[in-house]
């Protein structure tokens, strides 16, 4: 099943993503990685971005190599914090 959202519309989330970043000896560099942490908040989404995990080397400059896309939705709990969320933890709130 396809949800339609839209910006500004009233969503439950149940978790988003974290990133950290780690040590890659195979590549020589650090890997970008992205996780979920689950949650329980509502908020209105205002955007939707692509997220590349991927690795950087070092060599007389960074070179950014992405692996794998993600698409995740911007979802404002509150005017001071903005979540990454993917669409399968947004559950949209019909208004009454």
């Amino acid at each position: 099943m396809d949800k339609i959202l839209k910006l500004g519309d009233k969503v439950r989330i149940k978790g988003w993503l974290g990133y950290r970043k780690d040590w890659d000896k195979e590549v020589g560099g650090l890997k970008k990685r992205y996780g979920r942490v689950p949650t329980n908040k509502t908020g209105v989404i205002v955007g939707v971005r692509i997220l590349w995990e991927g690795y950087t080397t070092f060599q007389e400059y960074l070179i950014f190599t992405p692996t794998k896309p993600i698409k995740v939705y911007l979802v404002a709990v509150n005017l001071k914090q903005i979540l990454r969320v993917l669409p399968e933890d947004i559950e949209k709130i019909e208004e009454v």
